[in-house]
């Protein structure tokens, strides 16, 4: 297994006792500006999406529906593949 992509170096570092576990989606390298088409249709995604289930698979499914909306077809040229789901174990103790 490679290297931890820096993002997840960062956030584990961090290790506060309260973390909970962490999922967010996060560019492998740098993104391009124009990438930012991508936030409205991931949020509407989440928001009108089934709310159950452990947050990185509902974040995996959120932006493959967000790329397969008609917004997004005018834009199948970026490289979404970049966008990756990263996963935080949380350090906060359980009960």
């Amino acid at each position: 297994m490679g290297r931890r992509p820096a993002v997840r170096q960062t956030l584990a570092a961090l290790c506060p006792a309260h973390l909970p576990p962490l999922a967010l989606l996060a560019p492998a390298h740098r993104a391009p500006f124009d990438h930012h088409v991508l936030v409205g249709p991931l949020l509407e995604a989440l928001l009108t999406g089934p709310r159950t289930g452990l947050w990185p698979q509902r974040l995996t499914a959120a932006k493959t529906t967000a790329l397969a909306t008609a917004e997004m077809t005018a834009h199948t040229r970026r490289d979404w593949a970049r966008w990756q789901i990263h996963a935080i174990p949380g350090t906060r103790p359980t009960p």
